[in-house]
């Protein structure tokens, strides 16, 4: 190669997902509202997106029109996805004819931040219950449940 030639270096897969969620910003601001509502922070989420594609070469795959309909609910749902809160997962699946989509699938821990943030839950409790354990449901005002270790 001489000195004026330069070597034309095609884009990652990744490189092109960064530069399609850098895109999505000026569509996603139009959710801006609900987001603030939510206090969903665009920038760490792109970041916390781009990590997470980073991380798996399936996600890289996915259509980009699953990954705009993921980072929406995410808005939406005001929900980090794949970061320590695991809130949220991005998983990749694939199709039948070979193509990958990228699925939302909200955590445990999501479905808590929502039910609290939106008021609908007052308090949640998990308990370990053996086999053995004796559990009686009284359903009325307020529902009771009570549970009697073996």
């Amino acid at each position: 190669m001489t000195a004026t030639q330069t070597q034309i270096r095609q884009p990652s897969q990744f490189d092109v997902l960064r530069a399609f969620l850098n895109e999505c910003e000026k569509i996603v601001m139009e959710l801006a509202p609900l987001a603030a509502e939510n206090n969903w922070n665009y920038k760490k989420n792109v970041g916390l997106v781009i990590h997470a594609v980073s991380k798996s070469p399936k996600l890289q795959l996915c259509t980009r029109e699953s990954l705009y309909k993921s980072f929406k609910d995410l808005a939406v749902l005001g929900l980090e996805p794949n970061s320590p809160m695991q809130e949220a997962a991005l998983v990749p699946y694939k199709q039948r004819d070979g193509t990958y989509i990228c699925t939302l699938q909200i955590q445990y821990q999501g479905m808590i931040a929502i039910g609290y943030r939106t008021k609908i839950v007052d308090d949640i409790a998990a308990h370990i219950i053996y086999q053995g354990d004796k559990i009686d449901i009284d359903y009325g005002r307020p529902d009771e449940i009570h549970h009697h270790p073996a």
